[in-house]
């Protein structure tokens, strides 16, 4: 009977504390489902957060967890996050070494150099200030296919699908717009490669630098 009554208490006394957890994981939960709907930022948009504890194998806290979301737009936003944190406001955007009488540059994939939306061009100035005669080293292992892994290789002629290169230019992309003065090309060095067209959609040829774009404004 003793055995027994001891057992009774050990177990009550167990459920009572995973009540306690589970209530306190209620709470939390609760509390921060609150605050993200009281939030000025997550209160007013489509948000969802998971926490999960691989120890316990329990999910922790799930706010809009079964509610469908596009996995690349939240990846975006953790790869931002971290690059902003960890690489700050500044790249290597060169490598260089002297052989003789000239210098060999490298490129080390930065992105920045004569894009349109970045004035500071630190790379650029470097270049023009060197005496020397330049070689440029373009093979670079680093950079083994032309698009990120897992893209559509049909995004091609979009900008947010640019080749990668150990140096781009201009962000490796073309800007191209009509208007009643005629057609802007930026860099202008391809204005002789642009076709108009009275298509309603702009293309460009996959493996050529040619361009097709409508003559609608």
């Amino acid at each position: 009977m003793k055995s027994l009554l001891t057992n009774i208490c050990v177990l009550a006394l167990s459920l009572y504390l995973s009540g306690c957890a589970s209530l306190k994981q209620f709470s939390n939960q609760k509390k921060i489902q609150s605050e993200i709907k009281s939030s000025d930022i997550f209160g007013k948009h489509f948000a969802g957060l998971v926490v999960y504890d691989p120890a316990t194998e329990e999910y922790l806290v799930e706010q809009n967890a079964d509610k469908h979301f596009i996995p690349a737009s939240t990846t975006k936003l953790l790869t931002f996050y971290a690059a902003i944190s960890t690489i700050g406001d500044t790249l290597i955007g060169l490598k260089y070494e002297y052989s003789g009488d000239s210098i060999l540059i490298q490129g080390t994939g930065d992105p920045t150099f004569l894009h349109p939306k970045f004035d500071k061009q630190p790379v650029l100035e470097f270049l023009q200030n060197v005496p020397d005669s330049l070689m440029i080293v373009l093979t670079n292992g680093e950079v083994n296919h032309r698009y990120g892994s897992g893209w559509a290789w049909d995004d091609y002629q979009y900008n947010f699908q640019a080749e990668l290169s150990s140096f781009p230019v201009h962000g490796n992309y073309v800007s191209i717009s009509v208007s009643d003065t005629g057609v802007f090309v930026q860099p202008s060095v391809f204005k002789d490669l642009v076709e108009i067209n009275g298509i309603h959609h702009r293309r460009r040829s996959e493996l050529y630098n040619y361009f097709v774009v409508s003559s609608e404004k």
